[in-house]
């Protein structure tokens, strides 16, 4: 109890820590001197480690934005830190251990992921970073304008060897990385543009075969069937028109030919107005009422002899053809094949076989010229009519198929706009895609030809001269801070656990009153005791 309360009324002034430094300097200066030791040993033994690195500058690319837009988009951080990704994987940490000859007594027991990670935290990538104004906003913004790439060893010429090889995977990594990504978009626009190609194929082979099976159903018909229909209805009542004017034509020849005699006989003054097979029926007419020797009948014989035809009957046919065959073989020998007479007796010979039909077709034919005029007139009429009524029925049936066509153009406009809309929406995004693929091409040589953004080295990494740990002086410095305050700190610890009461105020308030006499400390140096220097 009395302890505790020397504990808790002990006061710890200027004087009272001078005499006790004074009283235990011997056991300060032991700790220390032997604390001190210890940390110039460790700062002396402590191997030292070498750093080297290396800047790198995001050097613009050589062609403006404005002109050729580069297909990488990230910023340079996310960039960055992608490339690390990349970068600091086990397989290109274990093959740079390899090319250095790095841990060659511990690869057989440590795994090649616990080596990569020892290389890992030997590495170190610091950005440089600068404020530049925004040409869009006019603000003043961070930007990455480059990175320093830092190694650490024991051995300099390993810590520049390292960096080295980091500093080339970094700068292969940002090439290879960034023409992958051009070829890639390249690439992606190529095949998408073939497929919208082929798309656009397919549909206008839809709306050619649409054309084609909607000929003149299509929107662009409507109007000139409009026209059509209407040049049709016209044309249809005309020709009706013309119809009933060759009907009452018709009625009226046959009404005409009615009242004539298809064989009336001829006058003497008419016979000169027959020729070929008229003459001919008129012959054979008088023929078979009157005989061959009438006068009517011997005046149109010679009438048929003058016109080159031989009047036949049926009763001398075969021996007048005999009697002009022999007529024009002797006529051959005396004149020759050219001679006119000869000529002249070839075409009887020729009338006179081909007589019997026409005498056989001579009676049916009408011997009277006003009523074969008539009768030649009325079927004009007649074919006319028909004509007439085949154009009408013609004209019907396109009149309807117009009306038809007029009927289902809603439905094939509506068709035929769904499938050009179609088409021309593929078109439009072709001609985008395309322009952006041009686009890409353009980037994908910008990349090809390294005049994009790249990466300059501008500090390749140098051999360390000095190393940069440990800080010996500094080391050795806070060490000998360290010990003198420990062997205070022990000193005063020994002061507080001694359990003695010092100085005539700190007895005069234990025992209530002042002290009778007070010895003052006797200057004569004593020798050094542990016992002392502990204890009291």
């Amino acid at each position: 109890m009395q302890r505790d309360q020397y504990f808790g009324e002990q006061e710890i002034g200027l004087a009272t820590v001078s005499r006790m430094l004074r009283r235990r300097y011997r056991l300060i200066s032991v700790i220390a001197a032997i604390l001190l030791t210890v940390v110039v040993l460790i700062a002396v033994v402590w191997p030292a480690t070498y750093r080297s690195s290396a800047t790198v500058l995001i050097e613009q690319p050589d062609v403006p934005s404005e002109l050729i837009r580069s297909a990488v988009t990230a910023i340079p951080d996310e960039r960055l830190r992608r490339i690390e990704q990349r970068v600091m994987t086990t397989q290109n940490l274990i093959t740079v251990i390899d090319k250095l000859e790095l841990y060659r007594d511990e690869r057989a027991e440590i795994e090649a992921s616990a080596l990569s990670e020892r290389i890992k935290r030997r590495l170190g990538l610091e950005l440089i970073r600068a404020t530049v104004t925004d040409p869009n906003n006019g603000r003043e913004v961070e930007y990455t304008i480059g990175f320093s790439l830092r190694a650490d060893d024991r051995n300099p010429r390993i810590a520049q060897r390292l960096v080295n090889e980091v500093v080339t995977l970094y700068l292969s990594e940002n090439l290879r990385s960034r023409q992958e990504q051009a070829q890639g978009t390249t690439g992606f626009l190529s095949g998408e543009s073939d497929r919208l190609l082929q798309q656009i194929s397919d549909l206008e082979t839809q709306l050619a075969s649409f054309k084609r099976e909607n000929v003149g159903r299509l929107p662009e018909d409507v109007q000139a069937n409009v026209r059509l229909l209407e040049r049709n209805e016209q044309q249809l009542i005309s020709v009706m028109s013309d119809m009933q004017s060759l009907s009452r034509q018709r009625d009226y020849l046959q009404d005409q030919l009615a009242g004539l005699d298809p064989y009336a006989p001829v006058g003497a003054g008419d016979e000169s107005t027959l020729t070929g097979a008229a003459l001919q029926s008129h012959y054979q007419n008088l023929l078979s009422r009157f005989g061959e020797n009438h006068p009517d009948v011997v005046r149109v014989r010679r009438q048929l002899e003058q016109q080159g035809v031989v009047p036949q009957s049926s009763t001398n046919s075969l021996v007048r053809r005999a009697e002009l065959q022999a007529e024009l073989t002797s006529a051959r020998q005396r004149f020759g094949a050219s001679h006119p007479e000869v000529i002249r007796l070839e075409r009887l010979l020729d009338s006179l076989q081909t007589a019997p039909a026409a005498s056989s077709s001579a009676r049916l034919n009408p011997t009277n010229p006003v009523y074969a005029r008539v009768q030649t007139d009325l079927a004009q009429v007649t074919a006319n009519l028909s004509a007439a009524s085949l154009e009408v029925e013609t004209l019907r049936q396109r009149i309807e198929e117009l009306e038809a066509r007029a009927f289902q153009s809603p439905e094939v406009e509506r068709a035929y706009t769904a499938l050009s809309r179609e088409y021309n929406e593929r078109v439009s995004a072709y001609e985008v895609l395309k322009q952006k693929q041009i686009e890409a091409d353009l980037a994908q040589s910008l990349e090809s030809e390294r005049r994009g953004e790249r990466f300059v080295i501008i500090e390749p990494p140098t051999l360390p001269l000095s190393p940069v740990s440990p800080n010996r002086p500094l080391i050795i410095a806070l060490g000998a801070f360290l010990a003198f305050g420990a062997g205070v700190g022990t000193a005063f610890l020994v002061e507080l656990l001694s359990g003695k009461v010092r100085g005539e105020g700190r007895l005069q308030r234990i025992v209530g009153e002042p002290p009778l006499a007070v010895i003052p400390v006797s200057a004569k140096p004593r020798k050094f005791r542990w016992a002392g220097a502990f204890g009291g």
